[in-house]
């Protein structure tokens, strides 16, 4: 295992800190504060579409709502955002939640706003697996919907 490279600007001495280390520190500081966390990438909600309607047909709204969805920005293996998060400040308050089960991924929890938009997707057998308590037959959310198409961080 590669050992990590030691960062110069962990010395709590900052007072007595190189000009260089400085300059790396503030870099570094910009470059975490002021860079997309989320990076977006198209999705597909066809086949959530499908399994609104049919698992939920007494709340069309549900799946009337995922289809507007057509991209998605990863928070981790666990959530995905259908809403740019950086707009948090405009957006609605949360407004509730549904739950549809996938045949590939098992428990899928929607988060809903009040303007009736989506805001997410919760992967519950990726949260009970990283618990201990999951499903050790179903894949992390990272390895299989098919309906999300992005590419993997390096």
């Amino acid at each position: 295992m590669k050992q990590a490279k030691r960062i110069t600007y962990t010395s709590p001495d900052y007072a007595n800190m190189p000009a260089s280390a400085r300059a790396d520190m503030l870099a570094d500081l910009e470059r975490h504060y002021f860079t997309p966390r989320y990076q977006c990438s198209p999705f597909d909600p066809t086949e959530l579409v499908a399994l609104a309607l049919e698992q939920r047909p007494d709340r069309p709204e549900f799946a009337e709502a995922l289809g507007r969805c057509t991209e998605q920005w990863w928070e981790h293996e666990l959530y995905a955002y259908l809403q740019d998060p950086s707009l948090r400040a405009t957006r609605a308050a949360y407004g509730g939640g549904f739950v549809l089960l996938c045949p590939r991924l098992g428990r899928l929890n929607f988060d809903m706003l009040k303007d009736g938009s989506m805001l997410g997707i919760e992967f519950m057998e990726a949260v009970m697996s990283l618990r201990g308590e999951g499903n050790a037959g179903v894949p992390p959310a990272s390895v299989g919907l098919r309906v999300v198409h992005r590419k993997f961080r390096e």
